[in-house]
């Protein structure tokens, strides 16, 4: 029989968007294969910070829709250039709610911009 478990995992693997499932502390839980071989150079990417892996920073990101996602209980968009990967990627955090009601975790759901959206240039 096949775990709920393994089936939500085939199904994230299968994928081509990003995904990561962070808890409020910035740990990946969980990630894709697709966020595993961009970021992670085919190794899971599990048990780092997302900062660390989506932004190659040492500490949170000033932009960072996590903690608000977190408290408000709705998904917040984001959009920025990676100088790393030469990108542009748009960001939705999607909140998890445990069986208490209470936010537990967020998804990150990360995917990469057409380069016809010079979104960076256009800022004023």
């Amino acid at each position: 029989m096949v775990k709920p478990k393994d089936t939500y995992q085939s199904i994230f693997d299968h994928l081509n968007d990003l995904v990561l499932l962070c808890d409020a502390d910035y740990n990946i839980l969980l990630s894709n294969h697709a966020a595993d071989v961009l970021f992670g150079k085919g190794e899971k990417v599990t048990w780092q910070k997302c900062f660390q892996i989506l932004r190659g920073a040492d500490h949170p990101c000033l932009d960072c829709p996590l903690a608000d996602t977190l408290k408000s209980g709705i998904l917040i968009p984001l959009v920025y250039y990676d100088e790393r990967l030469g990108e542009y990627f748009e960001e939705r955090n999607h909140p998890i709610v445990n069986p208490a009601d209470s936010w537990k975790s967020s998804s990150s759901q990360v995917k990469t911009l057409p380069k016809a959206v010079n979104w960076k240039k256009n800022q004023p």
